[in-house]
């Protein structure tokens, strides 16, 4: 009797058909960028920019606590290299809109490898 790709219970038997699930499995998922979306979920210790206004240029920043996707306490460093902190600061989840003096947003190589 010839063996069956699937055994009785429906699992795959063997690395291809393993493979073959997974590609079927990603397939239905959804894309993770809609229509500038960046959705990325913030978790504690990322880094990212912060625009603190001093500056031309944004700030190192490292995420301290996440409150959702879109709100987060973070420890960054200032232009002269002194650490500071801020609470409640609005998360940039939409490459499409410009940062706001106090908000952060991902860095380009976080979005672009997403």
């Amino acid at each position: 009797m010839a063996r069956s790709k699937k055994e009785d219970n429906g699992f795959p038997i063997d690395a291809k058909d393993i493979k073959e699930e997974q590609d079927n499995l990603r397939a239905t998922e959804a894309p993770p960028q809609v229509k500038g979306s960046i959705l990325i979920k913030p978790t504690v210790g990322r880094m990212i920019l912060f625009h603190d206004g001093f500056s031309d240029q944004p700030c190192a920043a490292q995420i301290a606590y996440v409150h959702d996707d879109h709100n987060i306490n973070i420890g960054y460093i200032d232009q002269n290299g002194m650490t500071q902190s801020k609470v409640n600061v609005h998360l940039v989840q939409d490459k499409n809109i410009t940062c706001d003096i106090g908000d952060c947003e991902w860095m380009e190589y976080q979005i672009t490898n997403k």
